[in-house]
């Protein structure tokens, strides 16, 4: 039985290791797909999210289930994640992006203990969101690689959004069992919250694609196909699988794994972006990372406690 348990620990950290990476892969696609302006990020995200849901579809379609009815709060959250996370990635790279959107996860699944389930920090901790605070002031100022000016804020601004988004989707998905059915709803149902960006960004130039590109489509074909990537294989069936995931994980290792997100997306920005990690960047986040896992290993010395506890109560019980 023991070995069965051991085996199963293993299978799950593989799996949500996997999941990681594929979120990590997510910011690399953007990116490359983004950085040159040759499509729009509403481009990328109806991409992103048309693909997904199409692919979910096929699935359940196969399967021969019917789609479940939708939860509007996962499905926005969801949209809000993809849409800023499209547009923050025009200006910031894989690595200052992907620190950015976590670290907001990060905090919003915090502020979410705390504000909504009352939930008290110990002197520790508090420490520890000082740490992650300081370290986040410092990447917005001296740590971001985009021009200091509005667009270059804006990007940073859009991927904090995002990290919201995620955050809350997250935090939804966590009391989710029917993962298959709850994804493709979701997908399906964030394409609802693009169709007034579609028809405002249909009147404006470059809207969807650059103009000076209409006659070489091969020079837009390679950012589309990112797209449908990211949403079709990346983004539907990873999310299928965290969500797969995460009900299987405490809150205090669903918030914690998803900090390698930032470390892997650095590395593949560096092998195939040739992007540079600078000094403040990496201070930044040892600061912030390391201000998440101080309030993370006090909260997992709570949880043991309260499994403890339930564990003799059960004893005496029986």
């Amino acid at each position: 039985m023991k070995k069965l348990n051991k085996l199963n620990y293993i299978w799950i950290a593989l799996l949500t290791f996997f999941t990681i990476f594929g979120f990590a892969v997510n910011s690399l696609l953007a990116r490359a797909a983004l950085h040159n302006s040759v499509i729009s990020p509403l481009f990328y995200s109806l991409l992103r999210l048309g693909s997904g849901a199409l692919m979910l579809l096929l699935i359940i379609s196969y399967k021969k289930i019917k789609l479940p009815k939708p939860n509007y709060l996962s499905a926005f959250a969801l949209f809000v994640y993809a849409f800023c996370f499209s547009f923050g990635y025009v200006e910031v790279g894989v690595a200052v992006g992907a620190l950015l959107v976590f670290s907001a996860v990060q905090f919003t699944i915090i502020g979410n203990a705390i504000l909504i389930h009352k939930e008290k920090l110990f002197l520790f901790q508090w420490l520890g969101v000082l740490l992650s605070m300081g370290g986040f002031i410092l990447l917005v100022y001296k740590g971001l690689s985009v021009p200091k000016n509005f667009i270059g804020y804006f990007g940073a601004i859009m991927m904090i959004i995002s990290g919201i988004g995620w955050g809350i989707y997250t935090l939804k998905g966590k009391f989710e069992k029917q993962y298959l059915l709850r994804t493709a709803s979701n997908f399906v149902y964030s394409l609802i919250y693009l169709i007034p960006f579609i028809i405002i960004f249909a009147f404006f130039k470059d809207g969807f694609i650059n103009e000076q590109y209409i006659k070489t489509p091969y020079v837009y074909l390679n950012p589309i196909m990112m797209g449908v990537l990211s949403g079709a294989i990346f983004s539907a069936l990873f999310y299928m699988l965290w969500y797969k995931v995460v009900v299987k994980l405490s809150r205090v290792l669903s918030s914690s794994v998803q900090l390698l997100t930032p470390a892997i997306a650095a590395a593949l920005g560096i092998i195939f972006l040739n992007e540079k990690i600078s000094l403040n960047f990496f201070t930044s986040a040892v600061l912030i990372l390391g201000g998440i896992i101080l309030v993370i290993l006090k909260e997992k010395t709570a949880e043991a406690k309260e499994e403890t506890i339930e564990e003799l109560e059960e004893t005496l019980k029986k």
